[in-house]
């Protein structure tokens, strides 16, 4: 199990809200940061040195499975009743994950999100593996224009990786989302949209002789090469 946990400022009602395995030992290294005026997180970090350490204070909010950690963190995040007083800065990357997640989590499928592994030596960070309808779907939040040979090396690596935690021989559905439109960045709002409909597509089909199809169709939809071409065009 792990902890989602919040340091909270007495003086202003400001919070920073985080998830650790151990959250007592995650707290020690905030303050060892704070008293050493190294912490990331810049408003917090003001504040630690205007108000001292006795203006905040520790709590438990939650204790949860390690899978879901980061989730949690992120639902009692955004779940904050006065969001504007929350320290945590909050990133693009944030919010399309948060509102993927609540999808799923609102279906009922079992997914784990922002979670290091190492594989072959390497660590590395996993955006988001789920699965649906039989079919392993790993999105990596990555523009597609900045994905070389070593990022897909080490795509390839952690696909690797999914499967054998998954148990899972079949074909991995892997996902880039588009940032930007003719150079133009996009609304985060469309790229959430992207992201959701790619996935409601997902749970509207399957993976037949190798093609992704409608989940109507069955072999009979598919019995020469011709249907075959059309449906992976299509």
């Amino acid at each position: 199990m792990g902890q989602i946990y919040k340091i909270k400022n007495i003086e202003n009602g400001m919070v920073y809200i985080g998830s650790a395995k151990n959250a007592f030992a995650r707290f020690d290294t905030h303050m060892s940061q704070l008293e050493n005026g190294k912490h990331y997180n810049q408003e917090l970090q003001a504040d630690f040195n205007d108000l001292g350490k006795d203006s905040f204070e520790f709590k438990i909010i939650d204790e949860v499975d390690e899978r879901y950690l980061r989730w949690k963190e992120l639902d009692n995040i955004f779940g904050y009743d006065q969001l504007y007083k929350i320290y945590n800065v909050i990133t693009d990357k944030d919010k399309i994950v948060y509102a993927v997640c609540r999808y799923l989590s609102n279906q009922g499928w079992r997914f784990r999100i922002d979670y290091k592994v190492k594989v072959k030596g390497k660590r590395m960070n996993i955006n988001l593996v789920t699965l649906v309808n039989d079919s392993l779907f790993y999105f990596n939040l990555r523009d597609k224009r900045y994905i070389d040979e070593k990022s897909e090396k080490n795509n390839e690596l952690k696909l690797e990786h999914i499967k054998h935690e998954e148990k899972y021989d079949g074909y991995v559905r892997k996902y880039l989302l588009d940032m930007d439109y003719n150079g133009m960045p996009w609304p985060v709002e469309w790229k959430i949209d992207q992201v959701l409909d790619y996935i409601k597509w997902m749970e509207n089909s399957k993976l037949l002789n190798g093609v992704v199809v409608p989940i109507h169709w069955d072999e009979e939809d598919l019995k020469n090469a011709e249907a075959l071409e059309e449906a992976n065009v299509s």
